[in-house]
């Protein structure tokens, strides 16, 4: 399995957990002492290696070394397999609840005016 540290270069991985602690952009940019634009556009790389749209799918992914669709996949295999009786939506079913919950929150977003990991 590919890892976050196989994807990534040192600096990116640098910035990559700065955001899985919760810093912002200008925050990041003033500790690594680099432009808070730099700090945008290594995220754009990093989302883009480890196909995440988000810091907060990026933060996931660094947490558990998984994408959060993964993870969301994972979690759900294990319950339905413990408890069959208790879970009836089918893995596909949460699969297409995820992607139209990330539709969501764009549409959102767009609403207003910000942008996604930002």
């Amino acid at each position: 399995m590919t890892t976050v540290r196989d994807e990534l270069t040192v600096r990116e991985r640098e910035i990559a957990q700065l955001v899985a602690c919760g810093r912002r952009n200008a925050e990041i940019a003033a500790e690594l002492r680099i432009a808070r634009r730099t700090v945008e556009w290594k995220l754009t790389r990093i989302y883009r290696k480890l196909g995440v749209r988000s810091k907060v799918g990026l933060a996931a992914q660094i947490a558990t070394g998984e994408s959060l669709l993964a993870a969301v996949e994972r979690h759900a295999t294990e319950a339905h397999a413990q408890e069959p009786w208790r879970w009836g939506p089918s893995l596909d079913d949460l699969r297409g609840q995820v992607v139209q919950l990330g539709r969501r929150v764009e549409t959102i977003e767009r609403s207003l005016g910000t942008r996604r990991g930002a």
